[in-house]
């Protein structure tokens, strides 16, 4: 009867293990720029291929575009560019979202003048060996003159964020059906084991 209570017993929990569900999207990337001081937070991400990198626009004028760490503040050829982004105040309601297609790093920085300067930039993808690094950028920065803008708006995806997300969505039939599984299977454990817990008092009553 003890062997039979404990294997009943260890069911249990595998069985509640089951109903967690995970609500992380670790393919999208969000990254605040200039919420409260001249900054992207985070300024430094690892992305992997396929992700996106979502930016997030403060009060009162930002933007982001893509440079090399040989030139700062000045923008790759083919990279992306949010172009200027006024707010009011707050949080505005576009976003600009970039598609990472490899692992290369990928520097980007505010051309709004002396926000560069004043060390408003990041990178994606870092190099591993700490070869170039965003302290050496933002350094080499403080020297130049003035930020150069790109010619257009390009790279990215530029407008409201889409409202469905996964927490918000209407669970599936289907997931309704998963989730009334496992709480059908949680009741007949428990009922299993009441009913062998009052087979065990019978058997020491009789």
């Amino acid at each position: 009867m003890q062997f039979l209570i404990a294997v009943l017993l260890s069911a249990l929990p595998l069985t509640l293990a089951h109903s967690s569900t995970s609500t992380a999207n670790p393919g999208v990337h969000s990254v605040s720029v200039g919420n409260g001081a001249l900054a992207y937070s985070p300024d430094t991400i690892t992305a992997a291929v396929g992700d996106t990198i979502e930016f997030h626009f403060f009060a009162p004028l930002h933007s982001v575009a893509q440079g090399n760490f040989s030139t700062p503040c000045t923008p790759s050829p083919n990279g992306f560019f949010s172009g200027d982004i006024s707010t009011s105040s707050g949080e505005n309601v576009d976003v600009f979202t970039v598609t990472v297609n490899d692992t290369n790093p990928i520097w980007f920085y505010c051309v709004i003048p002396t926000h560069c300067q004043l060390g408003m930039s990041g990178v994606i993808n870092p190099p591993a060996d700490n070869s170039n690094t965003l302290a050496q950028y933002q350094a080499a920065a403080k020297n130049v003159a003035n930020s150069v803008t790109p010619a257009n708006v390009e790279g990215g995806v530029l407008g409201p964020l889409k409202a469905a997300t996964t927490s918000s969505a209407a669970p599936s039939p289907s997931s309704k059906n998963a989730g009334s599984r496992t709480g059908g299977d949680i009741q007949w454990v428990v009922f299993g084991l009441t009913g062998a817990l009052a087979m065990v008092f019978g058997a020491l009553i009789i």
